[in-house]
């Protein structure tokens, strides 16, 4: 029983982002991405900043590791550059150019220090 309780607080946060994936596909497959002029911005915000950040609210408490909110973000820009108009993809190309390098060279940053910590600490216990 333990067991299920576990894996079920472990599937959510996976089954809330596609459910959110699934609508914001929705809305650019619908006729409002072409009337209403900020939906595609709305959109492009939502699926790079606030579904991976939604993501990280619902896994901090787990075992998840918090490195897989940089995959749920990646995720997120090449549905929105597929999904998008191109006259509409200006916010996603930025974002791509020069937001998600800085994130990537975050993630490499903190795995390294991670990793050095470890050996500092395993070299002070074999002393």
């Amino acid at each position: 029983m333990k067991k299920t309780l576990i894996l079920s607080r472990n599937v959510w946060p996976f089954l809330l982002i596609g459910g959110l994936l699934t609508t914001a596909i929705l809305l650019a497959q619908s006729s409002f991405i072409t009337t209403e002029s900020g939906l595609p911005l709305a959109l492009s915000i939502d699926l790079v900043i606030t579904i991976p950040f939604i993501y990280f609210l619902t896994i901090r408490k787990t075992s998840i590791p918090k490195t897989t909110i940089v995959p749920i973000m990646v995720l997120g820009l090449i549905l929105g550059l597929n999904i998008l108009p191109e006259e509409n993809q200006a916010f996603l190309l930025n974002f791509k150019s020069w937001v998600l390098p800085l994130v990537e060279f975050t993630v490499l940053g903190y795995i390294i220090y991670k990793s050095l910590s470890k050996i500092m600490i395993l070299s002070n216990m074999s002393m």
